[in-house]
């Protein structure tokens, strides 16, 4: 997933930058190094963005937030 971060002049992923790998319900399966989110959390964005057709591409910025379901 590094490798689809952008990188600065310096070919280091650009501050603030991370990837996540995440299912259709919203639980993150995997993170960069640089992201602070956790596989197990679940990540609650706009319904449309677990929507998107197998094989389409969609980008947009988001602030979003975590719950994690494993704390009780």
């Amino acid at each position: 997933m590094n490798d689809t971060l952008p990188k600065n002049e310096q070919g280091k992923v650009q501050e603030g930058c991370f990837a996540l790998f995440v299912e259709r319900t919203g639980k993150i399966i995997a993170s960069t190094e640089l992201s602070s989110y956790c596989t197990g959390q679940t990540l609650i964005l706009e319904p449309h963005f677990f929507e998107i057709e197998a094989g389409k591409k969609y980008a947009q910025n988001y602030t979003f937030e975590l719950v994690n379901l494993n704390s009780e």
